[in-house]
């Protein structure tokens, strides 16, 4: 089994299926003969082909034509889609008796939906990367926010910092302008904001912290500064930057006396630049000395306080940081032997030790891997895509999954689809997305879906000549297109399978309130046999609203899209019908499902705990014949 399936994630969302099928199974057979019944128990197949799975194995053996009149109404076929009949067709050839086809198709197609949600799950985030995520740092003693470092999130990032290091030459940093009291995370793992920082001989005001690992002023001004002394050769600052007082600088590099500021950009006090081995243009450099990007920012003066102190503890010679002070990763850094307390390090990119230490929670597709990832294949407890395949095969729908019904089929299309799609390969999305299009007709919201994710997505447009994969989501309209010119030549009218829905099932478009009295009557006014089955419609119309609300709280508009477009179509239907069989395929429910409930193991009792005994009796309901979800 493990040759055959590597990843533990995939053996466990296939092996969680697989049981939740046995499960029923057994429950069907053993435990609901328990349950009082009127007459004969029917046989295996026809338990698990009640209502439209009757009429789908009919539909695979007559076509649109109806089969023997006096049982179902020809004008009723075209609201079918033929994906799921055609694909009964196709296992019939194998297994003769059609009914057993379609559950041999909800076997098959079950642990393919399974290892795509989870995959999908593990792989997106628990919030969308547009949801601008802001973590609070902790406060120092002044008050202040200290920046919070990150990991990088590729290599090359680090062997470019390294390189930048160990030339003479400063990085260029772009201009960044941040909201004061943030942090937030660059792309190298380093705060790129609003680093307040106390005492420790470090400057009381914000510094921020750049790609390089460099405040961006500081930098600014030592490269006018390097610029004017190989220009020069002279101890005069170069034009547009202005001396600090007292201003330091050890040998090989003349002092900044005096300067002319410019753009109001001044080289804060006490900045001390050294050479390292060579410099361009023959200028010799000094022995012993840091890099170039070795600069120190204090509020101090040069010759006073803790700052008089520093400079005697870190060498005999003008004052100079010694290279190994500052570049071994297990040594104090020289303000911290002078007054006991750690001042916040710009350095981290030089240490990998420091990055994988300094790893915190916050979540971005580029810095860290999502949640349940590869990070996580080494640990014992379960990611969220186990918790996610849990959440979907015990809902209190489920037994649609495990009946001869196309939720499964669709499935087991649609989330590989969006999987891919996630990943840019938009060449196979588009192709699952048609044949999920031909099993029902929540392809065609799958589809704008998709559209939406090529627009706002990563992978989609934004990437180099992304565009050039636009025509691709063409693909899934044409399998209903194709669907429907079938319908027109067969009947003359193209939209036979909306009218079907009409004459067949009383479904016209209605307002929304109009269908919530109608619903809410049947549900709770009067007494009938639907009146339980309008009570779970009301309640999964409530959850999808949930959904919805969190979908659009999350910013995540293409899950927003796909939910949101099939919860109008029902919501403004005559009645309230099939919603509670539909949350199956809101597959964004269970990936947030299975986010919380990894997180959270008091909620994944609390959901089991629901969610276990509905699904018994709603695979006992369905089993007899009664019409469930």
């Amino acid at each position: 089994m493990k040759s055959l399936i590597p990843q533990r994630t995939d053996r466990a969302a296939l092996g969680t299926w697989v049981l939740a099928y046995l499960a029923a199974a057994w429950f069907s057979i053993v435990v609901i003969r328990v349950i009082p019944h009127a007459g004969d128990w029917p046989d295996y197949l026809t338990r698990w082909n009640q209502w439209d799975a009757d009429r789908f194995w009919w539909l695979a053996t007559y076509g649109y034509d109806g089969g023997p009149p006096g049982r179902y109404e020809d004008y009723s076929w075209p609201a079918f889609f033929p994906g799921y009949p055609m694909a009964i067709r196709v296992v019939g050839l194998i297994v003769t008796d059609y009914r057993a086809a379609g559950l041999v198709i909800s076997f098959l197609a079950g642990p393919l939906a399974a290892l795509a949600l989870s995959r999908l799950t593990d792989f997106s985030p628990f919030l969308s990367t547009s949801t601008s995520i802001r973590a609070k740092a902790p406060r120092s003693r002044r008050g202040s926010r200290t920046a919070l470092p990150r990991t990088p999130s590729r290599a090359s990032e680090d062997d470019r910092a390294s390189e930048a290091v160990g030339t003479s030459e400063s990085p260029r940093v772009p201009e960044v302008i941040h909201e004061p009291g943030e942090t937030r995370v660059s792309e190298s793992g380093l705060a790129s904001e609003a680093a307040h920082v106390s005492e420790g001989g470090v400057a009381p005001e914000a510094v921020r912290i750049s790609k390089g690992g460099v405040a961006p002023e500081t930098a600014r001004a030592f490269e006018s500064a390097s610029e004017a002394f190989y220009a020069h050769g002279s101890g005069l600052a170069s034009e547009g930057v202005q001396a600090p007082e007292g201003g330091r600088v050890s040998e090989g590099v003349p002092a900044l006396e005096r300067g002319h500021a410019s753009e109001g950009t001044h080289a804060p006090e006490d900045i001390r630049v050294s050479e390292r081995a060579s410099s361009p243009e023959g200028v010799p450099a000094s022995e012993g000395a840091p890099s170039p990007l070795e600069v120190r920012i204090s509020g101090e003066s040069p010759d006073s306080g803790e700052a008089a102190a520093l400079r005697e503890s870190e060498g005999p010679e003008n004052g100079r940081l010694p290279s190994e002070s500052v570049l071994s990763p297990g040594s104090p850094s020289p303000a911290e032997r002078v007054t006991g307390r750690k001042p916040v390090s710009h350095r981290l990119h030089a240490f990998p030790a420091a990055r994988a230490s300094s790893e915190t929670d916050l979540r971005s597709e580029e810095v860290s891997p999502p949640e349940g990832g590869p990070l996580e294949e080494g640990r014992r407890r379960p990611g969220p895509g186990f918790y996610a395949v849990v959440a979907l095969v015990t809902s209190p729908c489920a037994v649609f999954l495990f009946a001869a019904y196309s939720e499964a089929l669709f499935l087991a299309l649609a989330i590989p689809a969006w999987l891919l799609a996630k990943k840019g390969r938009w060449e196979l999305a588009v192709l699952c997305a048609a044949g999920a299009s031909i099993v029902r007709i929540t392809g065609l919201f799958l589809a704008l879906g998709l559209i939406v994710e090529f627009l706002v997505g990563k992978n989609g447009r934004k990437v180099p000549g992304g565009w050039r994969n636009a025509p691709y989501l063409v693909t899934p309209f044409l399998s209903i297109g194709a669907y429907m010119g079938y319908q027109w030549y067969r009947t003359g009218d193209p939209l036979a399978w909306q009218h079907a829905q009409e004459q067949g099932w009383n479904r016209h478009t209605v307002m929304p309130w109009e269908a919530f009295q109608t619903t809410w009557y049947n549900a709770f006014t009067i007494e009938t046999e639907w009146s339980n089955a309008f009570r779970v419609e009301i309640i999964a119309a409530f959850v999808g609203v949930l959904l919805v609300i969190w979908l659009l709280y999350s910013r995540q508009w293409p899950e927003t899209v796909y939910v949101s477009t099939q919860l109008v179509a029902f919501m403004t239907s005559s009645f309230y019908l099939s919603i509670g069989r539909a949350t199956l395929l809101w597959f964004p429910l269970w990936m947030a499902l299975g986010h919380i409930m990894s997180r959270h193991r008091w909620f994944t009792g609390l959901y089991l705990a629901l969610s276990l005994p509905l699904a018994a009796a709603f695979v006992a309901s369905f089993t007899q014949g009664q019409w469930t979800g």
